[in-house]
C-alpha cells in the first residue's frame, strides 16, 4: 500500500472503464474523481490540489491532448498520464513535463506501471510499495 494517498483525475468518458479503473485506484490508495469532459476536469483541476491527470485523448469531440496541455499549463507539476485506442506520440507539451502514454488495449499491470512510473518521480514510493501494488493490480485479483 501506498504511504500515502495520491489525488487523481481521472477523465473518461466510457462509463465501464472508468468504473473498472476507478475500482483499481481505490485499491491502490489513489483517491480518484472521475470526470466525463474536459470541462468539468478543468474546474476540478482549478479548485482542488491533484498529482495525477489522467485522461484518453477521444472524448466525443473534445480532446483530451488539449485538456492535458491546459492543465500542465496551470499546473507544471502535475503528472499526467494519457491514454487511447489509437497510436499517439505526444507533441507540443511543456518541456519538462512528466508525461506518458499509454495505449488501449492495455492489461492491469502495464496500468499500474505507468501510474507508479509518473507517482515515483519524486521518490516517493518504495520498492516494497511497488511490488504489492503489483499484486493488488495482477489480472488473478479480485475486481471489486
Amino acid at each position: 500500500m501506498l504511504d500515502r494517498e495520491w489525488r487523481v483525475v481521472l477523465v473518461e468518458d466510457d462509463a465501464p472503464l472508468a468504473g473498472l479503473l476507478v475500482r483499481y485506484f481505490k485499491r491502490l490508495n489513489l483517491a480518484t474523481v472521475c470526470f466525463r469532459r474536459p470541462g468539468e476536469a478543468l474546474s476540478h483541476l482549478q479548485n482542488e490540489p491533484v498529482d495525477l491527470l489522467i485522461t484518453d485523448l477521444t472524448l466525443g469531440h473534445e480532446n483530451g491532448a488539449e485538456l492535458a496541455r491546459t492543465a500542465l499549463e496551470r499546473d507544471p507539476q502535475l503528472r499526467v498520464l494519457l491514454m487511447s485506442g489509437y497510436p499517439y506520440e505526444p507533441q507540443d507539451f511543456p518541456e519538462g513535463a512528466r508525461l506518458a502514454f499509454l495505449q488501449k488495449p492495455f492489461l492491469p499491470n502495464m496500468l499500474q506501471a505507468e501510474v507508479m512510473r509518473l507517482l515515483e518521480d519524486q521518490d516517493c514510493v518504495s520498492s516494497s510499495a511497488s511490488s504489492s501494488l503489483a499484486a493488488k493490480l495482477s489480472p488473478d485479483s479480485d475486481q471489486s
